[in-house]
């Protein structure tokens, strides 16, 4: 049987696809989060850890490896396969309470990070 090689992810499509996102730049920007840190995973193990740098609400830069973030996010990687897919943004910006709903398994935060989460929700 031939299996073909698993297609690697190119996170920098996936940072400008973020940094397109009104709802996603409102949010990081109403967090006043500087570095958010976040490690991929797949069945729950660690794959990638990247840091973001974020200014104004865009991520300016993007690593490899946790420096230092302010907190650290966790979400498998056909999640964010699925988040940043025009089709889903299309309807997160239409539907952010939903969205927050439907992925708050999906990727997980701090407690207080959630909170602060669901309170920037209910003002846009």
């Amino acid at each position: 049987m031939f299996i073909l090689p698993k297609k690697e992810i190119n996170y920098e499509e996936y940072v400008e696809t973020l940094n397109e996102s009104p709802i996603f730049v409102s949010i990081v920007k109403n967090f006043d989060y500087e570095r958010i840190g976040l490690q991929i995973l797949n069945n729950e193990e660690v794959v990638k850890e990247f840091t973001s740098y974020n200014q104004d609400g865009k991520i300016m830069k993007f690593e490899e490896g946790l420096n230092d973030p302010d907190f650290t996010a966790r979400v498998e990687e056909e999640t964010i396969k699925q988040l940043t897919s025009p089709k889903e943004q299309a309807w997160i910006e239409k539907h952010p309470m939903e969205a927050a709903i439907k992925y708050a398994g999906k990727i997980k935060l701090p407690f207080m990070v959630k909170l602060k989460l669901l309170k920037l929700l209910n003002k846009i």
